[in-house]
């Protein structure tokens, strides 16, 4: 036994809770997404500081290794 086709304002009314819902899924997607690239930004920031550092500690070992060689 097959249960009787939905009417149209029937119809009608699940399309918007449906399309309802699938706003909402995009937002909390969107939000996630938003997050794991904050989240990568972060650490990408904290690696170049840390790479600023070491560039600058070699930069200064080149610069007194060639001065002791001038002198």
């Amino acid at each position: 036994m097959h249960n009787p086709p939905a009417s149209c304002p029937d119809l009608q009314l699940e399309n918007e809770r449906l399309k309802l819902e699938n706003g909402q899924v995009r937002q909390i997607a969107s939000l996630h997404y938003n997050m794991v690239i904050a989240e990568e930004n972060v650490k990408l920031k904290l690696e170049n500081k840390v790479l600023r550092v070491q560039n600058d500690a070699l930069c200064g070992k080149l610069i007194s290794d060639t001065d002791k060689k001038h002198a």
